[in-house]
């Protein structure tokens, strides 16, 4: 998608001056019945759009073209007031520069969207629970934690078909619940929470563990999580 954005952004520069050129697009002769290029190559049924200091612009009877100055056949070349080699150097260098500028837009966007999209993913494969917040640190939260699971449940409802009968209509939906362990885990990057709030997280693991002292004075350790988004209790 990004080549063919900047292709395309190419191909309309040959119908726009280069920046700061304006004044030297002039007014082109509206029809040539066909002119053949220095190096060799015809076109018929000419119309020329644009007039540069490093070239032509032209539509003919099989699409779109640019002709570089070097290319002009010399009575076409004089006949559109001929080229200066220093203005045409300076056009196409003030061209490139709009078109690097362009690719480098699209770079930067393309990169945040990037992480945006990893940023989405990881966050619709996180981990869901509510933490109950026991001790907050400068690196984030000791929580104890309730899981989301799904469960399916079943419904039943008495009912009564046309003739009378009496039967049982049962119907199984996914329920999401919350497991009741009492685990303990670390949530990095937890902030603006204070003891006893509870949160609803998102969070994914990290490889190292988080050890902290109990109140017992024990040396304990704990699962640690990086917190990736909150998401409703």
């Amino acid at each position: 998608m990004k080549t063919k954005i900047i292709t395309a952004f190419a191909a309309a520069l040959m119908f726009l001056p280069a920046q700061g050129q304006d004044k030297s697009v002039v007014k082109a002769p509206e029809k040539i019945e066909k002119f053949t290029t220095k190096d060799g190559k015809e076109y018929i049924g000419v119309t020329i759009t644009a007039v540069r200091p490093d070239g032509i612009s032209i539509m003919h009877e099989s699409g779109t073209a640019r002709v570089s100055y070097q290319n002009i056949p010399d009575d076409l070349a004089e006949k559109l007031g001929g080229f200066d080699p220093e203005l045409a150097k300076e056009s196409r260098m003030a061209e490139l520069r709009k078109i690097a500028a362009t690719q480098a837009m699209l770079a930067r966007e393309a990169a945040v969207k990037a992480e945006a999209d990893a940023a989405d993913k990881e966050f619709e494969n996180a981990r869901r629970g509510v933490a109950t917040v026991k001790s907050v640190t400068e690196e984030g939260a000791l929580c104890e934690i309730g899981w989301q699971m799904e469960k399916v449940v079943t419904d039943a409802r008495d009912r009564k078909d046309a003739f009378g009968r009496s039967y049982t209509e049962k119907k199984k939906r996914k329920v999401t619940v919350l497991t009741q362990e009492d685990q303990w885990i670390f949530i990095r990057g937890m902030a603006g929470v204070v003891d006893g709030d509870e949160v609803g997280v998102a969070v994914v693991p990290e490889i190292e563990t988080y050890a902290y002292d109990a109140v017992s004075g024990a040396r304990k350790t704990v699962a640690s999580y990086r917190l990736v988004g909150r998401s409703p209790d």
